[in-house]
């Protein structure tokens, strides 16, 4: 089940993960490697705990039972903003922060350039202009993509199928060398409806 990167401090670990929310058992004793490089694929259907899974890759959830680790450290010991400067996180909806899209940009890399900001708005899709655009003005799929831009190094994406951000734009996200473009696995994810 899943990718084994040759080391297992190469990525996130899930060892025996079990999550219970809400009296119902999420994930039942998950043991999956994910790779840091290139594209995996989490499928299952409905209600079978795939944005769960990415939600303990960021400790926007924690496991009931069991740890992840990230490059061999348990998540459980790294401060959540340090570790969420290092994972970023894209949902379906995506989460726009008030002000204009530089504003949104400058939260993932206070220290960043404009011309740093046009290339990875480009490199996504996002039309360079927009930079001073109130980023609450966007169009789904712009502020999906521009979410995209603003994650820091390793992005987890939480999004359906007919999302804004399709397969096709993720290769030409990933193909601009962002991250080379290949797929780790798919991780099925069996679960009751």
């Amino acid at each position: 089940m899943g990718h084994r990167p040759d080391s297992a401090r190469n990525g996130f670990r899930f060892d025996d993960v079990c999550v219970e929310l809400g009296g119902r058992l999420v994930l039942d004793h998950v043991p999956v490697v994910l790779g840091c490089e290139g594209i995996t694929v989490i499928a299952g259907p409905s209600g079978s705990g795939k944005s769960t899974l990415l939600r303990l890759c960021n400790r926007l959830e924690v496991p009931t039972s069991g740890r992840v680790l990230l490059d061999g450290t348990d998540l459980a010991a790294i401060e959540p903003t340090v570790l969420r400067r290092r994972v970023g996180m894209v949902f379906q909806r995506p989460v726009v922060f008030g002000g204009t899209v530089r504003d949104n940009l400058l939260v993932a890399d206070p220290g960043a350039s404009d011309a740093q900001f046009v290339e990875v708005l480009e490199r996504t899709g996002v039309a360079a202009g927009l930079l001073d655009q109130d980023a609450g003005t966007l169009s789904g799929g712009e502020a999906q993509r521009m979410c995209v831009a603003r994650a820091p190094g390793i992005l987890a994406l939480a999004l359906m199928a007919t999302s804004a951000v399709t397969v096709v734009s993720l290769s030409v996200i990933f193909g601009f060398g962002i991250f080379p473009l290949e797929a780790n696995a798919i991780v099925p994810l069996a679960g009751s409806v």
